[in-house]
């Protein structure tokens, strides 16, 4: 089977017209998030080498995010330059045969390969997203056959497709009454493109630049977000009290799936409860009824493992997520370097950290 590949997406429709063939993919793939990556990665972007793979015909097989970024004299295949946060790793369309799936997956990575050795790229790091098809599909961490290692960890998908009598049962217990209490004492609004505005938006960053003490990204990025929400493409649940806004919790989506991707409070308004429980919930309910499959709440952290070292606040955020019900799923990730020098220091760096960290959690001697 003998392959295109297209570039420069900007200009190109073949993305939308895979996205429009295959409906069950998470919000990650779509351009508008794409341009979200690149604002986000700010003066560390260095080119868009994302691409689609079609065939003689002209239909669409398979998409690949794939970003270049520069830091200091390192190139990588990477998004944001974090450890392992990732590109998502390439889709391949549902309606062919497993043997032609793995045909494809096979030169995929190869092409990927040949763009990181003609860029310089000394690692690339890519997560199977678990909101999408393709991923059910295969089911393992497939990253590991093209030279990747693992570097799973474990999130939280709840399963929308139950009706909310179960949902709610799902629920942790003390969750259930700081929502029922916070649903009677303040105003819960879901913010859409049917009812979203410059204003509101406002309010929302606001909120975000006031929790974190600082802004914490660049401005184009609010801009994309907003951009989200006008087409259809994300979600803010906002909660009011005494008519001022005390906090948001923003969701990207797609029509299969939803993730939850930040919240925040406003720190000069005192909460009888927190806000937390009844924005994800509101948040369940919503989905629920566009007829979402999956809502993914992220990262569960138990402890350090030899790609990751989690803070003890990045835990205690674990726990309350799993308060929400739904089922702990592997997050499979992976990341391949095409430097001995670079991973000798990494994997040295990680090799202390990590040990350093299990020591003193599990008191071992």
């Amino acid at each position: 089977m003998q392959f295109i590949y297209k570039y420069d997406l900007r200009f190109n429709s073949l993305w939308e017209k895979f996205l429009q063939r295959n409906t069950d993919i998470s919000p990650f793939y779509s351009l508008v998030w794409m341009k979200y990556q690149a604002a986000y990665s700010d003066d560390r972007f260095k080119d868009d080498h994302s691409f689609v793979a079609i065939n003689k015909l002209g239909s669409v097989l398979a998409i690949c995010p794939l970003y270049l970024e520069q830091y200091g004299d390192e190139k990588r295949l990477s998004y944001r330059g974090e450890y392992l946060e990732a590109l998502r790793a390439p889709l391949i369309t549902g309606d062919i045969s497993q043997k032609n799936r793995d045909m494809i997956r096979r030169a995929l990575f190869g092409e990927i390969d040949r763009i990181a050795q003609q860029n310089g790229a000394v690692k690339c790091n890519f997560i199977v997203d678990p909101l999408c098809g393709d991923s059910h599909r295969e089911g393992y961490n497939y990253l590991s056959r093209y030279g990747y290692l693992d570097a799973s960890l474990t999130t939280i998908l709840i399963d929308l497709r139950k009706d909310l009598t179960s949902l709610w049962k799902d629920l942790r217990a003390s969750y259930k009454s700081l929502i029922k209490k916070s649903q009677r004492m303040y105003k819960i609004v879901v913010l859409d493109a049917n009812s979203i505005t410059k204003e509101k938006f406002l309010a929302y960053a606001d909120i975000h630049h006031k929790a974190a003490g600082r802004i914490t990204r660049p401005q184009r990025t609010f801009d994309i977000q907003y951009e989200m929400l006008l087409s259809n493409n994300a979600c803010l649940i906002g909660v009011e009290i005494g008519g001022s806004w005390a906090g948001f919790a923003y969701f990207m989506h797609s029509e299969y799936s939803a993730y939850y991707g930040s919240g925040a409070e406003d720190p000069e308004i005192e909460t009888k409860t927190p806000l937390g429980p009844v924005m994800q919930w509101t948040a369940i309910e919503y989905y629920a009824g566009k007829g979402c499959r999956y809502i993914e709440l992220d990262n569960q952290y138990f402890g350090p493992q030899f790609f990751e070292c989690p803070s003890t606040k990045d835990m205690t955020i674990s726990f309350f997520k799993r308060g929400f019900g739904g089922s702990l799923k592997p997050l499979y990730r992976g990341v391949k370097y095409y430097d001995k020098r670079v991973m000798a220091a990494e994997l040295d760096y990680l090799k202390n950290v990590v040990m350093e960290r299990y020591f003193l959690d599990n008191i071992v001697r």
